[in-house]
């Protein structure tokens, strides 16, 4: 959920905002707060790359082989990018076989996301588009090409724009206290579906569209875009704090705190897709972004995040791009929830910051946002609304007679 980032110390904190303000949140909205990047010693994630993209099952037999800690699997297909985590709780197995059921291919794994810490000076050759790549595993010459993307009804029916589909339920409703401006670069229809498909699963689905003068050409240079649904703990138990100090409303400290809530904020699975099926996503570098240090102990934001958000294409009438992530259930049946897109700068990831993972160099409070820019922060559905999940499924569009957007409450079509 991070909004602004700083850096190590109070006065490195000082120094990035007086660098960079952002523009106030939506009136409904409370300001995300500050997130630290980590420092030298610190936990944090690089890509261990393979020398040309293998099977899925090769990647799962290196992971075995390898003598770090694998957290996960990176793979980059021609029509979508994505990651699985071994703690998902979705065996190799059943997440390669869901994966043909739903795209008609399987995955082409390009590296090992693996744990390591942060050096005290920058040791990794080269980064890829979103991590620092630490080394190279020789597994051949012969690169695995996977077949074209067939995809499923579900993501189907995302890869055209949301515009002139009729709610199915509550119908047309005026969206509450929105930004009365609408920023050139923010998306101007977004559709979200937050669904229990297994009993240890929670799915997120959206997708986001520009049309018209709204283009992802016109997001600052230097700076990405993550699109996020938070879900937020409301109950007289919810933990209270900031994250990396989360008590309960009694005082007992809490270390699992990203279990609570409907779903847990680790270990997701996700993918970046584009709606046309046929360009290449990597050049948009996705990340997910697991970056929650001081993060409220009673909201999660499951976000993926675009340092390229510029390198979207057009496609069936307007640009835009879809997103999937599979969740871990978390503790919780039920959690309220909200969504809002933000740019972030990726200046600390050019500098200082080049050896971090994307999910710790974004957002780092370096840069110049453009006063003819607009605001920061767009809110996509309002806490408000009190609205919970699972299941939800709503559509919002902003338009030029109606800036501050309307919001189409789906429930009966999820």
């Amino acid at each position: 959920m991070t909004r602004l980032r700083v850096i190590g110390s109070a006065a490195a904190a000082a120094i990035a905002v007086a660098l960079i303000l952002p523009s106030p949140v939506a009136a409904d909205e409370e300001d995300p707060g500050l997130s630290m990047a980590p420092g030298p010693g610190d936990p944090t994630t690089a890509l261990i790359a393979f020398s040309t993209p293998i099977t899925f099952t090769a990647a799962v037999a290196q992971a075995a082989g390898y003598s770090g800690e694998v957290l996960g699997i990176r793979y980059e297909n021609p029509e979508l990018v994505g990651e699985y985590y071994f703690g998902s709780g979705v065996s190799a197995a059943a997440f390669n076989s869901e994966f043909t059921a739903d795209y008609g291919t399987a995955p082409a794994a390009v590296g090992l996301i693996v744990a390591t810490t942060v050096p005290d000076d920058s040791e990794f050759a080269a980064r890829s588009a979103t991590y620092p790549t630490a080394d190279v595993i020789e597994v051949g010459d012969d690169p695995f090409v996977p077949a074209p993307a067939v995809f499923s009804s579900a993501i189907e029916s995302l890869r055209t724009p949301p515009l002139g589909q009729e709610a199915s339920s509550s119908g047309r409703v005026a969206a509450t206290n929105y930004s009365a401006n609408r920023a050139p670069w923010m998306p101007s229809q977004a559709e979200v579906q937050v669904l229990n498909y297994t009993a240890n699963k929670v799915t997120f689905v959206s997708s986001y569209w520009w049309l018209g003068t709204q283009t992802p050409a016109n997001v600052p240079s230097l700076y990405g875009v993550e699109f996020e649904v938070n879900l937020r703990d409301v109950s007289s138990g919810a933990l209270v704090g900031n994250r990396g100090s989360c008590k309960t409303s009694t005082g007992i400290t809490k270390d699992d705190y990203k279990k609570h809530l409907a779903a847990a904020n680790e270990n997701w699975n996700w993918k970046a897709i584009r709606p046309d099926g046929v360009t290449v996503p990597s050049s948009l570098g996705a990340y997910a972004d697991y970056n929650d240090l001081f993060d409220r102990c009673d909201t999660s934001s499951f976000a993926i995040g675009l340092r390229y958000p510029h390198n979207i294409q057009y496609v069936n009438g307007a640009y835009g791009v879809i997103f999937v992530i599979d969740a871990p259930k978390g503790y919780d049946a039920t959690s309220e929830v909200s969504a809002t897109n933000q740019a972030v700068s990726s200046y600390y990831c050019t500098t200082f910051g080049a050896w971090m993972a994307l999910t710790d160099c974004m957002g780092v409070a370096l840069g110049d946002w453009p006063n003819t820019a607009g605001n920061t922060y767009q809110t996509v559905l309002s806490r408000d609304r009190h609205w919970t999940v699972p299941k939800k499924c709503w559509i919002t569009m902003w338009t030029d007679a109606n800036p501050g957007g309307q919001v189409y409450d789906t429930t009966g079509g999820c």
